[in-house]
């Protein structure tokens, strides 16, 4: 009876889910095509190059940032609305908050009804479908922003190499910046299609490109906007330095291999301890359910489970700081 309720909970949450975000994709289609018309009158077709190829779709508007009304009502609610604004922007995909909820809600639903038909506790099923409905779709966002943060990474000194020709051939560097968003791939012609689009409505190379660190928060492009800056401000050869930052940033990519390397027995020794307590839980689950099952449902049990998942956590944390070294 407890898992037909959650069943029939469950369904109605995600229809009402479901509702809320077909408004917000009928009111994002309806800001495209004001993004499409403003692209138009500035002579640039940024919007229609965007949607050119299949995995385009994803690429962030460049020139209106769009929040519907249902995210701004979840807003007043949500803790930090504002700091996982700033984080489902960085995955370079059109997620809004509505779409986060509505991940957050499903997981909670999901693994609810998955624990309780095992367990057959209920306290014991929320305890652990909050959690994981909380942190998942947290650790979802973090692992595209890392995943999108490493293509940038990888893509940017090809793309200084770019600017560097493209300025030693006679173009300003404003012209050269615009280039990097027409030729590279995206997240690098994403990005600098934001900067295109800020500088075709009157902010400076420097407003443009800081503008897209915050977006983008990596190392490497802080690096090459302070010394777009300092040769601005200083004057000299901007194409000589930007050459020798490329050969910088490519050294560096070396060494994060190198230790990538060095430090792959260690990853694959935390990976192993920390996935092989659930392996041989789910074994026995499925060898001798009678066997493990007092450890969900007595309560001496849960203290095991809690002990064990402390230690656990923090076993595995210790070795990812000791392989993680920042270059």
């Amino acid at each position: 009876m407890t898992i037909v309720l959650i069943v029939f909970i469950g369904l109605g949450l995600a229809a009402a889910m479901a509702t809320i975000t077909m408004r917000s994709w009928r009111e994002e289609r309806i800001a495209v095509r004001v993004e499409q018309r403003l692209a138009r009158s500035l002579g640039r077709p940024t919007t229609a190059r965007a949607r050119s190829g299949p995995s385009d779709r994803n690429t962030p508007r460049a020139l209106v940032i769009y929040e519907s009304t249902d995210d701004a009502h979840i807003a007043r609610w949500l803790p930090r609305a504002a700091e996982l604004r700033i984080a489902l922007s960085k995955t370079g995909r059109q997620i809004s908050l509505i779409r986060y909820v509505t991940w957050m809600a499903v997981t909670v639903v999901v693994v609810l009804a998955a624990v309780a038909a095992i367990t057959g506790q209920m306290l014991v099923a929320l305890l652990v479908a909050i959690p994981v409905g909380i942190m998942g779709p947290r650790f979802f966002v973090q692992r595209l922003i890392k995943r999108r943060l490493a293509a940038f990474t990888r893509q940017f000194p090809d793309a200084i190499d770019l600017i560097v020709r493209a300025l030693r051939a006679g173009l300003p560097l404003g012209e050269a910046l615009i280039s990097i968003g027409d030729e590279c791939a995206d997240p690098i012609g994403a990005e600098f299609r934001r900067v295109a689009g800020a500088m075709a409505l009157g902010r400076s190379v420097e407003q443009a490109l800081w503008d897209v660190e915050r977006n983008i928060d990596s190392a490497e492009l802080r690096f090459f906007i302070i010394s777009i800056v300092t040769q601005m401000q200083t004057g000299g050869n901007l194409g000589e330095t930007l050459g020798g930052l490329a050969d910088v940033l490519r050294q560096r990519a070396q060494m994060r291999m190198k230790v990538k390397a060095m430090t792959g027995e260690a990853r694959a020794s935390a990976m192993v301890l920390g996935s092989l307590p659930f392996i041989i839980a789910l074994l026995m689950f499925f060898t001798n359910p009678e066997y493990i099952m007092p450890l969900f449902t007595d309560q001496r049990g849960w203290v095991l489970l809690a002990g064990g998942g402390v230690m656990l956590t923090m076993g595995v944390g210790i070795m990812a700081k000791l392989v993680n070294f920042e270059i």
